[in-house]
């Protein structure tokens, strides 16, 4: 239920425009689209679409592919995200084809409804789409006249879905746990929580509130506990934070005193490694370095003490070249991601090194929990 409620509380602050022949979208999906949409302006050509595109504020287009009255589907699609590039598109096609969906990766197309589709994919599109725009333009969202409060999601989880599920982190391994919402204020989620999960988590750790029953999930942050109820509690912004991530590869800790040196403009910088997975590297640094900027380019050397059975080679460093792909200052010192590649080697000795600590984690957070 909630899904189609936060759906609806989104796209009543949204524009949507359809481009459509003989209504083919309309007489189909009309009824629901001017239920949940607050404006909706429908065409039936591209040229004039395009003309008044830059004047408008629309936010989510259904497009009728049988149209091509300038030219074809993706280059139309194209000349519209030059034009407005947060817009989200959602195609309508009679033939579905390899090469056409290749196509809607390629030109950044968030859905395609065929023949065979209903009102249920359209609704699930509809929710990629509004995701997509939170993450990327959510001040349409947070200016005070449409802004969108995190308590309207937990006063219906409170009353009608109190059974969540939380989700932290230890040493990079996910502990996800069923919770259940006791009560809340303008500040503070109080949650009910699982007492093997509750040892896993410290004061000022993120956690993530999440439910089959939202469209997005809550970030908060842990300010207190008591460990005889096993209640925890969570401050969190009344601004939703679209937190909406899902890690595609796993990361660990490493082992104490693990780090990256940084060779930068004839200059070697020793940062200590937060975490790591099979492309990336979390480290943190106490100084700052004005010679590391964002987006540029470096060889680093890594070193995770990597157990002799992984490497057969107690001191093994993996040497690559690596990208700045973010840095950040926090008060704990500056944060600095880096992507890499790594050779086929290297690329195994780092996998099985990944694996090798995952267990020695899990081993871990199972002497911790017991």
């Amino acid at each position: 239920m909630l899904n189609v409620f936060l759906l609806t509380y989104f796209t009543k602050k949204l524009n949507l425009v359809i481009i459509e022949k003989d209504n083919s979208i309309t007489n189909k999906y009309g009824d629901y689209l001017f239920s949940i949409f607050k404006e909706i302006k429908i065409y039936d050509c591209q040229k004039k679409f395009l003309s008044e595109l830059d004047s408008n504020n629309f936010d989510i287009l259904l497009f009728d592919n049988d149209i091509y009255d300038i030219e074809s589907t993706f280059l139309f699609v194209k000349d519209v995200h030059v034009i407005n590039p947060l817009i989200k598109v959602i195609i309508f096609s009679k033939y579905v084809d390899y090469d056409i969906l290749m196509k809607c990766f390629k030109y950044n197309i968030t859905g395609f409804m065929c023949c065979n589709s209903n009102e249920q994919d359209l609704k699930d599109f509809l929710k990629v789409s509004v995701k997509k725009l939170l993450m990327n333009n959510s001040n349409k969202f947070n200016e005070n006249k449409n802004k969108f409060d995190v308590i309207d999601c937990l006063k219906f989880l409170k009353d009608e879905q109190p059974n969540i599920k939380l989700v932290n982190h230890f040493k990079g391994i996910a502990i996800i746990r069923a919770a259940e919402i006791l009560d809340f204020n303008d500040e503070i989620i109080k949650i009910k929580i699982d007492n093997t999960q509750l040892k896993t988590i410290k004061i000022n750790d993120h956690v993530v509130i999440s439910s089959k029953h939202l469209g997005v999930e809550i970030l908060t942050i842990t300010k207190s506990f008591d460990y005889e109820k096993n209640e925890i509690d969570l401050m969190y912004n009344n601004l939703i934070d679209s937190y909406v991530h899902h890690r595609k590869k796993p990361r660990v800790d490493p082992k104490k005193d693990s780090n990256v040196i940084i060779e930068i403009n004839n200059k070697l910088i020793k940062v200590d490694i937060i975490n790591i997975s099979i492309d990336h590297v979390l480290c943190i640094s106490k100084e700052l370095n004005p010679e590391l900027k964002i987006h540029s380019n470096a060889k680093i050397a890594i070193n995770c003490h990597i157990h002799n059975k992984i490497a057969n080679n107690p001191n093994y460093i993996i040497r690559t070249n690596a990208f700045v792909k973010e840095m950040f200052y926090t008060i704990d010192g500056e944060k600095i991601l880096l992507k890499f590649k790594l050779d086929e080697q290297d690329h195994q000795i780092l996998d099985k090194y990944i694996s090798f600590r995952i267990k020695e984690i899990i081993r871990e957070l199972k002497n911790k929990t017991i």
